[in-house]
């Protein structure tokens, strides 16, 4: 089957840039229809401020407006893969997803009323979805296979950490293998955080693909790879930005943002535990027999370092020799 459009809308948005909403439907044969949008909003799983959060799933709710009863009805659904919603600014894809199944709410009131359609991008479904390739498969393959189960199987690969036999001008994942029996039994959810872990890495979509990066890189620019299954792999470095004030008007994710001032530390303690010393003497406990010798007769002196196989010390003073057994 293919994805045929079903519904379309436009509306601006606080920074007057055109946003569209695009819902195809696999299998439909009829025409398009032209709806009005009331508001969209989009949110995440995590956060850039919790490194140990790998997956950062989103999901969107936009808002319809419904000139008759029930007239979105038709996206109530079981199929997880039914209805597929696009997201465009200015015409350039910025978000894709899937409709919830077997969600639909709608307002109990006399027409026109807003319609609340959600969706998602499908990276906490992975959890319910077989890993089913076999054989000995390199990383990349690995994870278009993952990605195509929930769409468009593009990853742009942020990871520059390389064995040493490696080719720097192709992404490490590229160059290894890994025999896919080990994964045997196991979710496409559970193959992708084993491949995170291996590279302290992160998943997220932006601008419709989905992003594979090395999270202690996010801190400068980044060289990342895209592969496709359409062409050949391209190559760019992507700069971190790191916004320090008060952000311009296009880094506004949304129209509520807040300022909070903490507390300031008023103090700090730092515990350090130095452990048991067992003798401040060097060679206390007559480990070491190699430092063989008599000492010589000078002046008053000490050396506790030259030991002899009956562990005697000899210590010297003056013209007089003591030796202590």
């Amino acid at each position: 089957m293919a994805y045929v459009l079903r519904y379309t809308g436009e509306l601006k948005d606080h920074f007057n840039r055109t946003i569209r909403v695009d819902i195809s439907e696999d299998g439909y044969t009829g025409d398009s229809t032209e709806v009005k949008l009331k508001g969209i909003s989009k949110e995440w799983n995590g956060s850039d401020d919790d490194l140990f959060i790998g997956r950062i799933g989103s999901a969107v709710g936009v808002g319809f407006l419904s000139e008759t009863n029930f007239q979105f009805i038709d996206l109530y659904s079981s199929d997880s893969r039914k209805f597929k919603m696009q997201i465009y600014i200015n015409s350039v894809l910025d978000w894709r997803g899937w409709i919830i199944p077997d969600l639909f709410t709608e307002k109990y009131d006399a027409p026109p009323y807003k319609t609340i359609i959600s969706a998602r991008d499908g990276l906490a479904e992975l959890d319910s979805i077989s890993f089913e390739l076999t054989g000995m498969q390199n990383q990349v393959v690995i994870l278009q296979e993952i990605f195509g189960k929930i769409g468009d199987p593009t990853v742009h690969l942020g990871i520059n950490v390389f064995e040493e036999n490696h080719s720097t001008s192709n992404s490490p994942l590229l160059q290894t293998y890994v025999d896919c029996e080990r994964y045997e039994g196991m979710s496409c959810g559970e193959v992708l955080e084993d491949l995170m872990d291996g590279y302290n890495a992160r998943v997220y979509q932006q601008a419709g693909d989905w992003w594979f990066m090395r999270v202690p890189e996010f801190e400068e620019g980044v060289d990342w790879i895209k592969y496709n299954i359409f062409g050949s792999p391209t190559s760019d470095t992507k700069n971190t930005e790191l916004l320090i004030g008060r952000p311009k008007e296009d880094k506004f994710a949304r129209v509520d943002q807040q300022l909070n001032f903490l507390p300031a530390w008023k103090s700090q303690n730092i515990n350090i535990d130095l452990g048991l010393k067992e003798s401040f003497i060097k060679n206390w406990g007559f480990d070491d027999w190699t430092k063989t010798g008599y000492v010589t007769r000078r002046n008053p002196i000490y050396e506790p370092d030259y030991w002899d196989g009956t562990a005697s010390v000899r210590r010297s003073v003056g013209d007089d020799l003591y030796m202590f057994f």
